[in-house]
């Protein structure tokens, strides 16, 4: 029992390596391998590894880093969005025909939040780059993934039409940052 238990484990970090480098290599030619589009663009129904916009998101995901560029917080983004009903991105997902566990659990919800807003306005993506490699887990198994400095992530540019333009990005990402968490 012992010596298969060593054999089991051999197999599954073997296993383990080979994904992980099957999906570096992916990273690495700039394709999109998640189940969903992120927010503001779908799925390409002729290559499922590509990103097209998706209009309809795309208009708020500009909104959103214009109202930023033009000093609003977060949180009057927030209000802003919410109280001219625009639906959040699980709701928008949902309403799409999407279905996710914890959307459908949680019923999505009604007011955007500022997490959401933080991590749209983070996001590198919406120029048209794809970045992969963000994290990593150092040891097989591990549930704790460490986060991988901006200059050593894997960027790829032009794999996708952008929303935004590098000069927006860069001028949002310019105001007061927070520290990030260690």
């Amino acid at each position: 029992t012992a010596l298969q238990n060593v054999a089991y484990t051999m197999y599954s970090r073997d296993l383990s390596q080979k994904i992980k480098s099957v999906y570096l290599a992916k990273q690495k030619r700039g394709e999109y391998f998640t189940a969903y589009g992120m927010y503001g663009y779908v799925k390409n129904p002729n290559n499922p590894k590509q990103l097209i916009i998706d209009p309809e998101a795309a208009a708020v995901v500009r909104r959103i880093f214009e109202m930023r560029k033009q000093k609003y917080t977060y949180r009057q983004i927030s209000m802003a969005l919410t109280n001219d009903g625009i639906l959040t991105p699980s709701r928008y997902k949902a309403k799409r025909g999407i279905e996710n566990k914890t959307w459908s659990r949680t019923g999505g919800y009604d007011r955007w939040c500022v997490a959401t807003l933080r991590q749209i306005i983070a996001d590198e993506r919406y120029t048209g780059k794809m970045v992969g490699r963000k994290t990593v887990n150092s040891i097989v198994g591990s549930k704790k993934p460490k986060l991988v400095p901006p200059e050593k992530r894997i960027v790829v540019e032009n794999t996708h039409e952008p929303i935004i333009s590098q000069e927006l990005f860069d001028a949002v990402q310019t105001q007061k940052k927070r520290k990030p968490f260690k």
